[in-house]
């Protein structure tokens, strides 16, 4: 009994015995008069780790508690031997209300083991005291420090590049007047950390305009030179570049590519914005970076910045091939570093498992004539391949089946057969290869150069039992795991798979308008990695005859586009029809898009309308993350001229994903398009430029719409909207001037500040679904402004990933997970709203008004 007793003592002191070793660090605040708050939300994390988290998806020990207060008083101690940043948020039931205060309306700092802090809100406004009281004044006095009026109107994207950066100078020099006025009441740690934040979010703002000059370079006239000179003069003498190398604390921000340190790397690497290094292949790119990182940085930072290209531009997006594998090797010979080797060979564990979605793992065998050939010499093209050994008793029954589809797809450059066998001599391989019995003998045979089973690529593979099968897709990622049998329905599934892989290859037709001449241009396939074009060129007198043939999700089945003799920007306000379906965030998703119409009785297997005088309409997000994008808006393109030949309709409203790849924003385009554009000669976001075909018709839709009494967009309506005094028609009328100039909307432009917001733009709103954070009173203040009973929206996916129904009734999300099958839409049929799904099944939401639970 004692023993227990003495166990159980232990048990309970041993987490005091823990912390006691630790420093201590106290927050605590006291909330009593002058503002009302149930709750504060508590944020804290190392900057080491923030930095990990940014660059490398290293795991930050990221604390986040909400604390509530008793009689307007809250007290937290953090345990820790390490220095932590801090947010203090004020939250009530609702909504989390930042504090109002001379820091941006919440308190933020940086605190080291033995620090205190106690916040007192007094009249509306937060005085700090404590040890750590300092690090919390300098940052609020920083946050006050804001940019001087936008530039004159007239000014051109480069003026106001440049007018922005001289802005950008005096701000950095009266922040770092703060800075060295509070210096020496701050440790040696804590002005580092907050000097080198301050000085990187400020440099942020500056890479994101500098980036603006860089994707319009060629429409604004900016040669290779202009470029190098105005990144000398600008952010090239910036502090941000001045901050040592191997100083951690400039790693704590990234804005985006061509911010610092990655400017500054790509800038001494390629010196300058060379065409040549784009025009790169992908692998001589991230190489070429690893060794100038390695051979020219030091400290965390090349750590950091190391572990960063081999996880996430190395193995996250290329696989295991030979060349970044060599880079983990040199990686792991570079002595120290052993927080971020344990990381990466992690990654490097995680790359090589063989699952559906991820790379194939290299391999290099030999063929019947003794060369050797590796899965590098498949890149570009679908891959069918098949392990098996002479006597294996399945491998007979396969081959009948597997004949029929190699020759089903003989005639196809885009499409290879290989089969790997384990036949220990050489010999006897051969002759099985000739009799045809265990293996078909046609497409590429490969053995494992008598080391029978105990090759590595039957490990990498996870191959134990035979045949074996694998299907990988032209980027060189297992398409299907596992890959179905030839015997399958005859082939029928395999075939099926194969044509859907060969299909994403495809892409187009780009079709520009050149003075007098229509240049259609249509990448047929691929050899090598390379896309293969197919370039038409008609006069414009014969647009009125053109036919364009467009490829589906499965490559025997396409369609044919008549173009549109006249474009003319779509009306805002609609009758109601007597069935309507909704749907958004396809996402390039050729397929979940087709069976959403075909299963629904929208389109039928020949993509002729079938939905009668019904209206479909599309809530955005068409554009990104998919491999059939344009595809999929050729398809709408289509639709809305057979729609109206039957009476129906169909309602394309623009998301943010639209105006983003307008205005050369590509962050979540598929590294396909940038290739294919690199071969089509052009750059991905002028092929929805002004003179193509797609591009002019996009300019033609709305940001919002309203059909009979449903008010839709992409994202929603924020109270900032709600307060415009503007109509509908002159919200599209307005925003549609700027879809792909966002750069050029100046900070005292009000309703264009509104309507492109990131936060509260109709194509960017979430407060309908961030725990319920915009009020009831929002919602009806809306409803009223516009004369509708419900607002319908995409853009955001709720926890369960389907149609979701809030606000009693009031507001519908149409966003659902179409990547992982899961896909629905929304019916509206004769007053009673509908869920359905690609299968064709239908679940009532709202009937009679009342929403169905």
């Amino acid at each position: 009994m004692i023993r227990k007793v003495l166990f159980f003592l232990a048990m309970l002191l041993c987490p005091l015995l823990v912390n006691a070793q630790k420093g201590k660090i106290v927050i605590e605040g006291n909330f009593t008069t002058g503002y009302k708050v149930d709750t504060v939300l508590l944020e804290y994390f190392n900057p080491d780790d923030l930095a990990d988290y940014h660059f490398s998806d290293l795991k930050t020990e990221y604390k986040s508690e909400a604390i509530p207060l008793t009689k307007g008083r809250f007290k937290k101690v953090v345990y820790t031997d390490r220095p932590v940043a801090v947010k203090i948020f004020c939250q009530n039931p609702y909504s989390i209300n930042r504090l109002r205060g001379p820091i941006n309306r919440f308190a933020s700092g940086f605190m080291e083991p033995g620090d205190s802090l106690h916040l007192v809100n007094d009249a509306d406004n937060i005085r700090y005291m404590g040890k750590g009281a300092t690090n919390f004044i300098v940052w609020g006095e920083i946050s006050k420090v804001h940019y001087k009026p936008d530039p004159p109107i007239g000014f051109s994207l480069l003026q106001r590049y440049l007018f922005f950066s001289q802005q950008c100078d005096s701000i950095a020099m009266k922040k770092q007047k703060i800075m060295n006025k509070y210096k020496d009441g701050m440790t040696a740690v804590a002005f580092t950390y907050l000097n080198g934040n301050m000085i990187s979010l400020g440099e942020q703002n500056r890479a994101e305009k500098f980036g603006i000059l860089v994707y319009n370079r060629k429409k604004v006239g900016l040669s290779d030179a202009d470029l190098v000179r105005i990144y000398d003069t600008t952010i090239g003498r910036s502090a941000v570049v001045r901050l040592p190398v191997d100083d951690n604390t400039m790693l704590n921000q990234l804005a985006d590519f061509y911010c610092s340190p990655f400017s500054r790397i790509l800038y001494q690497y390629t010196e300058g914005f060379k065409d040549s290094f784009f025009n790169q292949d992908l692998v001589e790119q991230n190489v070429g970076l690893y060794y100038f990182i390695r051979n020219n940085y030091s400290g965390l930072a090349r750590a950091k910045m190391l572990t960063t290209i081999l996880t996430v531009y190395m193995l996250r997006k290329g696989g295991t091939n030979p060349e970044y594998l060599s880079c983990v090797d040199d990686f792991m010979s570079i002595p120290g570093y052993f927080k971020q080797k344990k990381y990466v060979k992690k990654y490097v564990e995680g790359s090589l498992r063989v699952e559906e979605g991820a790379y194939a793992p290299f391999f290099s065998l030999t063929d019947v004539d003794g060369k050797k050939f590796s899965l590098t010499d498949l890149k570009g093209k679908v891959v069918f391949m098949d392990f098996w050994f002479t006597g294996c008793t399945g491998c007979t029954q396969i081959v009948p089946a597997l004949t029929n589809i190699e020759k089903a797809f003989e005639d196809n450059p885009n499409v290879a057969f290989v089969s790997i066998s384990i036949d220990e001599d050489k010999k006897r391989w051969i002759e099985s290869i000739n009799r045809g019995k265990y293996t078909t003998g046609k497409g590429i045979n490969l053995y494992t150069e008598g080391e029978g089973g105990n090759h590595s690529v039957l490990e990498s593979y996870n191959v134990s039992s035979y045949p074996r099968f694998f299907l990988i897709d032209a980027e060189g990622k297992i398409a299907f795991y596992p890959a179905p049998s030839p015997l399958v329905k005859n082939g029928e599934i395999l075939g099926r798979m194969i044509k859907q892989k060969v299909a994403e290859i495809m892409d187009g037709p780009y079709l520009v308008y050149d003075d007098s001449t229509i240049v259609c241009k249509t990448v047929t396939g691929s050899d090598r990695g390379k896309s293969i074009v197919r370039e038409e060129i008609y006069n414009i007198s014969q647009k009125e005859q053109l036919l364009l043939p467009v490829m589906t999700d499965m490559e025997d089945r396409g369609f044919k586009v008549k173009l549109k003799q006249k474009l003319t920007p779509e009306p805002t306000v609609f009758e109601m029809p007597s069935s309507l379906m909704v749907l958004s965030d396809i996402e390039g998703n050729f397929e979940a898009f087709r069976e959403l119409l075909q299963s629904n009785g929208v389109i039928d297997q020949d993509y002729n309308w079938t939905f009668g005088n019904g209206h479909l309409v599309l809530a955005g997000d068409f554009f990104d993350r998919g491999k059939q994008v344009t595809e999929v808006l050729w398809l709408i393109y289509l639709l809305e001229q057979k729609a109206r030949e039957k009476g129906g309709y169909v309602h394309f409203v623009l998301g943010n994903h639209e105006i983003m790849n307008l205005n050369g924003d590509l962050r979540y385009v598929q590294q396909k398009y940038h290739n294919n554009a690199r071969i089509l000669g052009s750059d991905y976001q002028s092929l929805w430029g002004k003179d193509s075909e797609l591009g002019r018709w996009l300019r033609t839709k709305n940001i919002i719409e309203k059909i009979g009494d449903l008010l839709v967009c992409h994202g929603g309506i924020s109270s900032n909207v709600n307060g415009l005094d503007i109509s509908l028609e002159s919200i599209n009328a307005s925003a549609r001037e700027y879809y792909d100039r966002e750069h050029e909307i100046g900070g005292n432009e009000g309703v264009l500040n509104v309507l492109y917001n990131k936060k509260y733009s109709p194509f960017w709103y979430r407060g309908y679904y961030n725990e319920n954070e915009a009020s009831l009173q929002q919602i009806d203040s809306t409803l009223k402004k516009f004369g509708v009973r419900k607002i319908v929206t995409g853009h955001t996916i709720n926890q369960s990933g389907t149609i979701g129904v809030y606000y009693g009734g009031r507001v519908i999300n149409t966003d659902t997970e179409h990547a992982k099958r899961k896909s629905e839409a929304l019916l509206i049929e004769n007053g009673e709203f509908f869920r359905v799904n690609r299968h064709g099944e239908r679940r009532l939401l709202i009937s009679d008004g009342m929403v169905v639970r």
